[in-house]
């Protein structure tokens, strides 16, 4: 809650995602892919681009 924007809510909703799964938060990046904003290849041919993972726990997303 130290960082400007973060209330409880917002705290309470990300701990409470990772409190839930701590096996699966090793890493920054385990912790995106938990929450769904992690970004996934999206590439055909030539395009090379990436959009957001729709899964993950939806009520620690909505914070972020």
């Amino acid at each position: 809650m130290a960082i400007k924007g973060i209330g409880a809510d917002t705290a309470g909703a990300l701990l409470a995602a990772a409190g839930d799964n701590p096996e699966r938060l090793h890493s920054e990046s385990a912790f995106a892919h938990l929450c769904g904003v992690a970004p996934i290849p999206a590439s055909s041919g030539k395009t090379n681009r990436h959009r957001l993972n729709r899964g993950g726990n939806r009520d620690a997303n909505r914070p972020l």
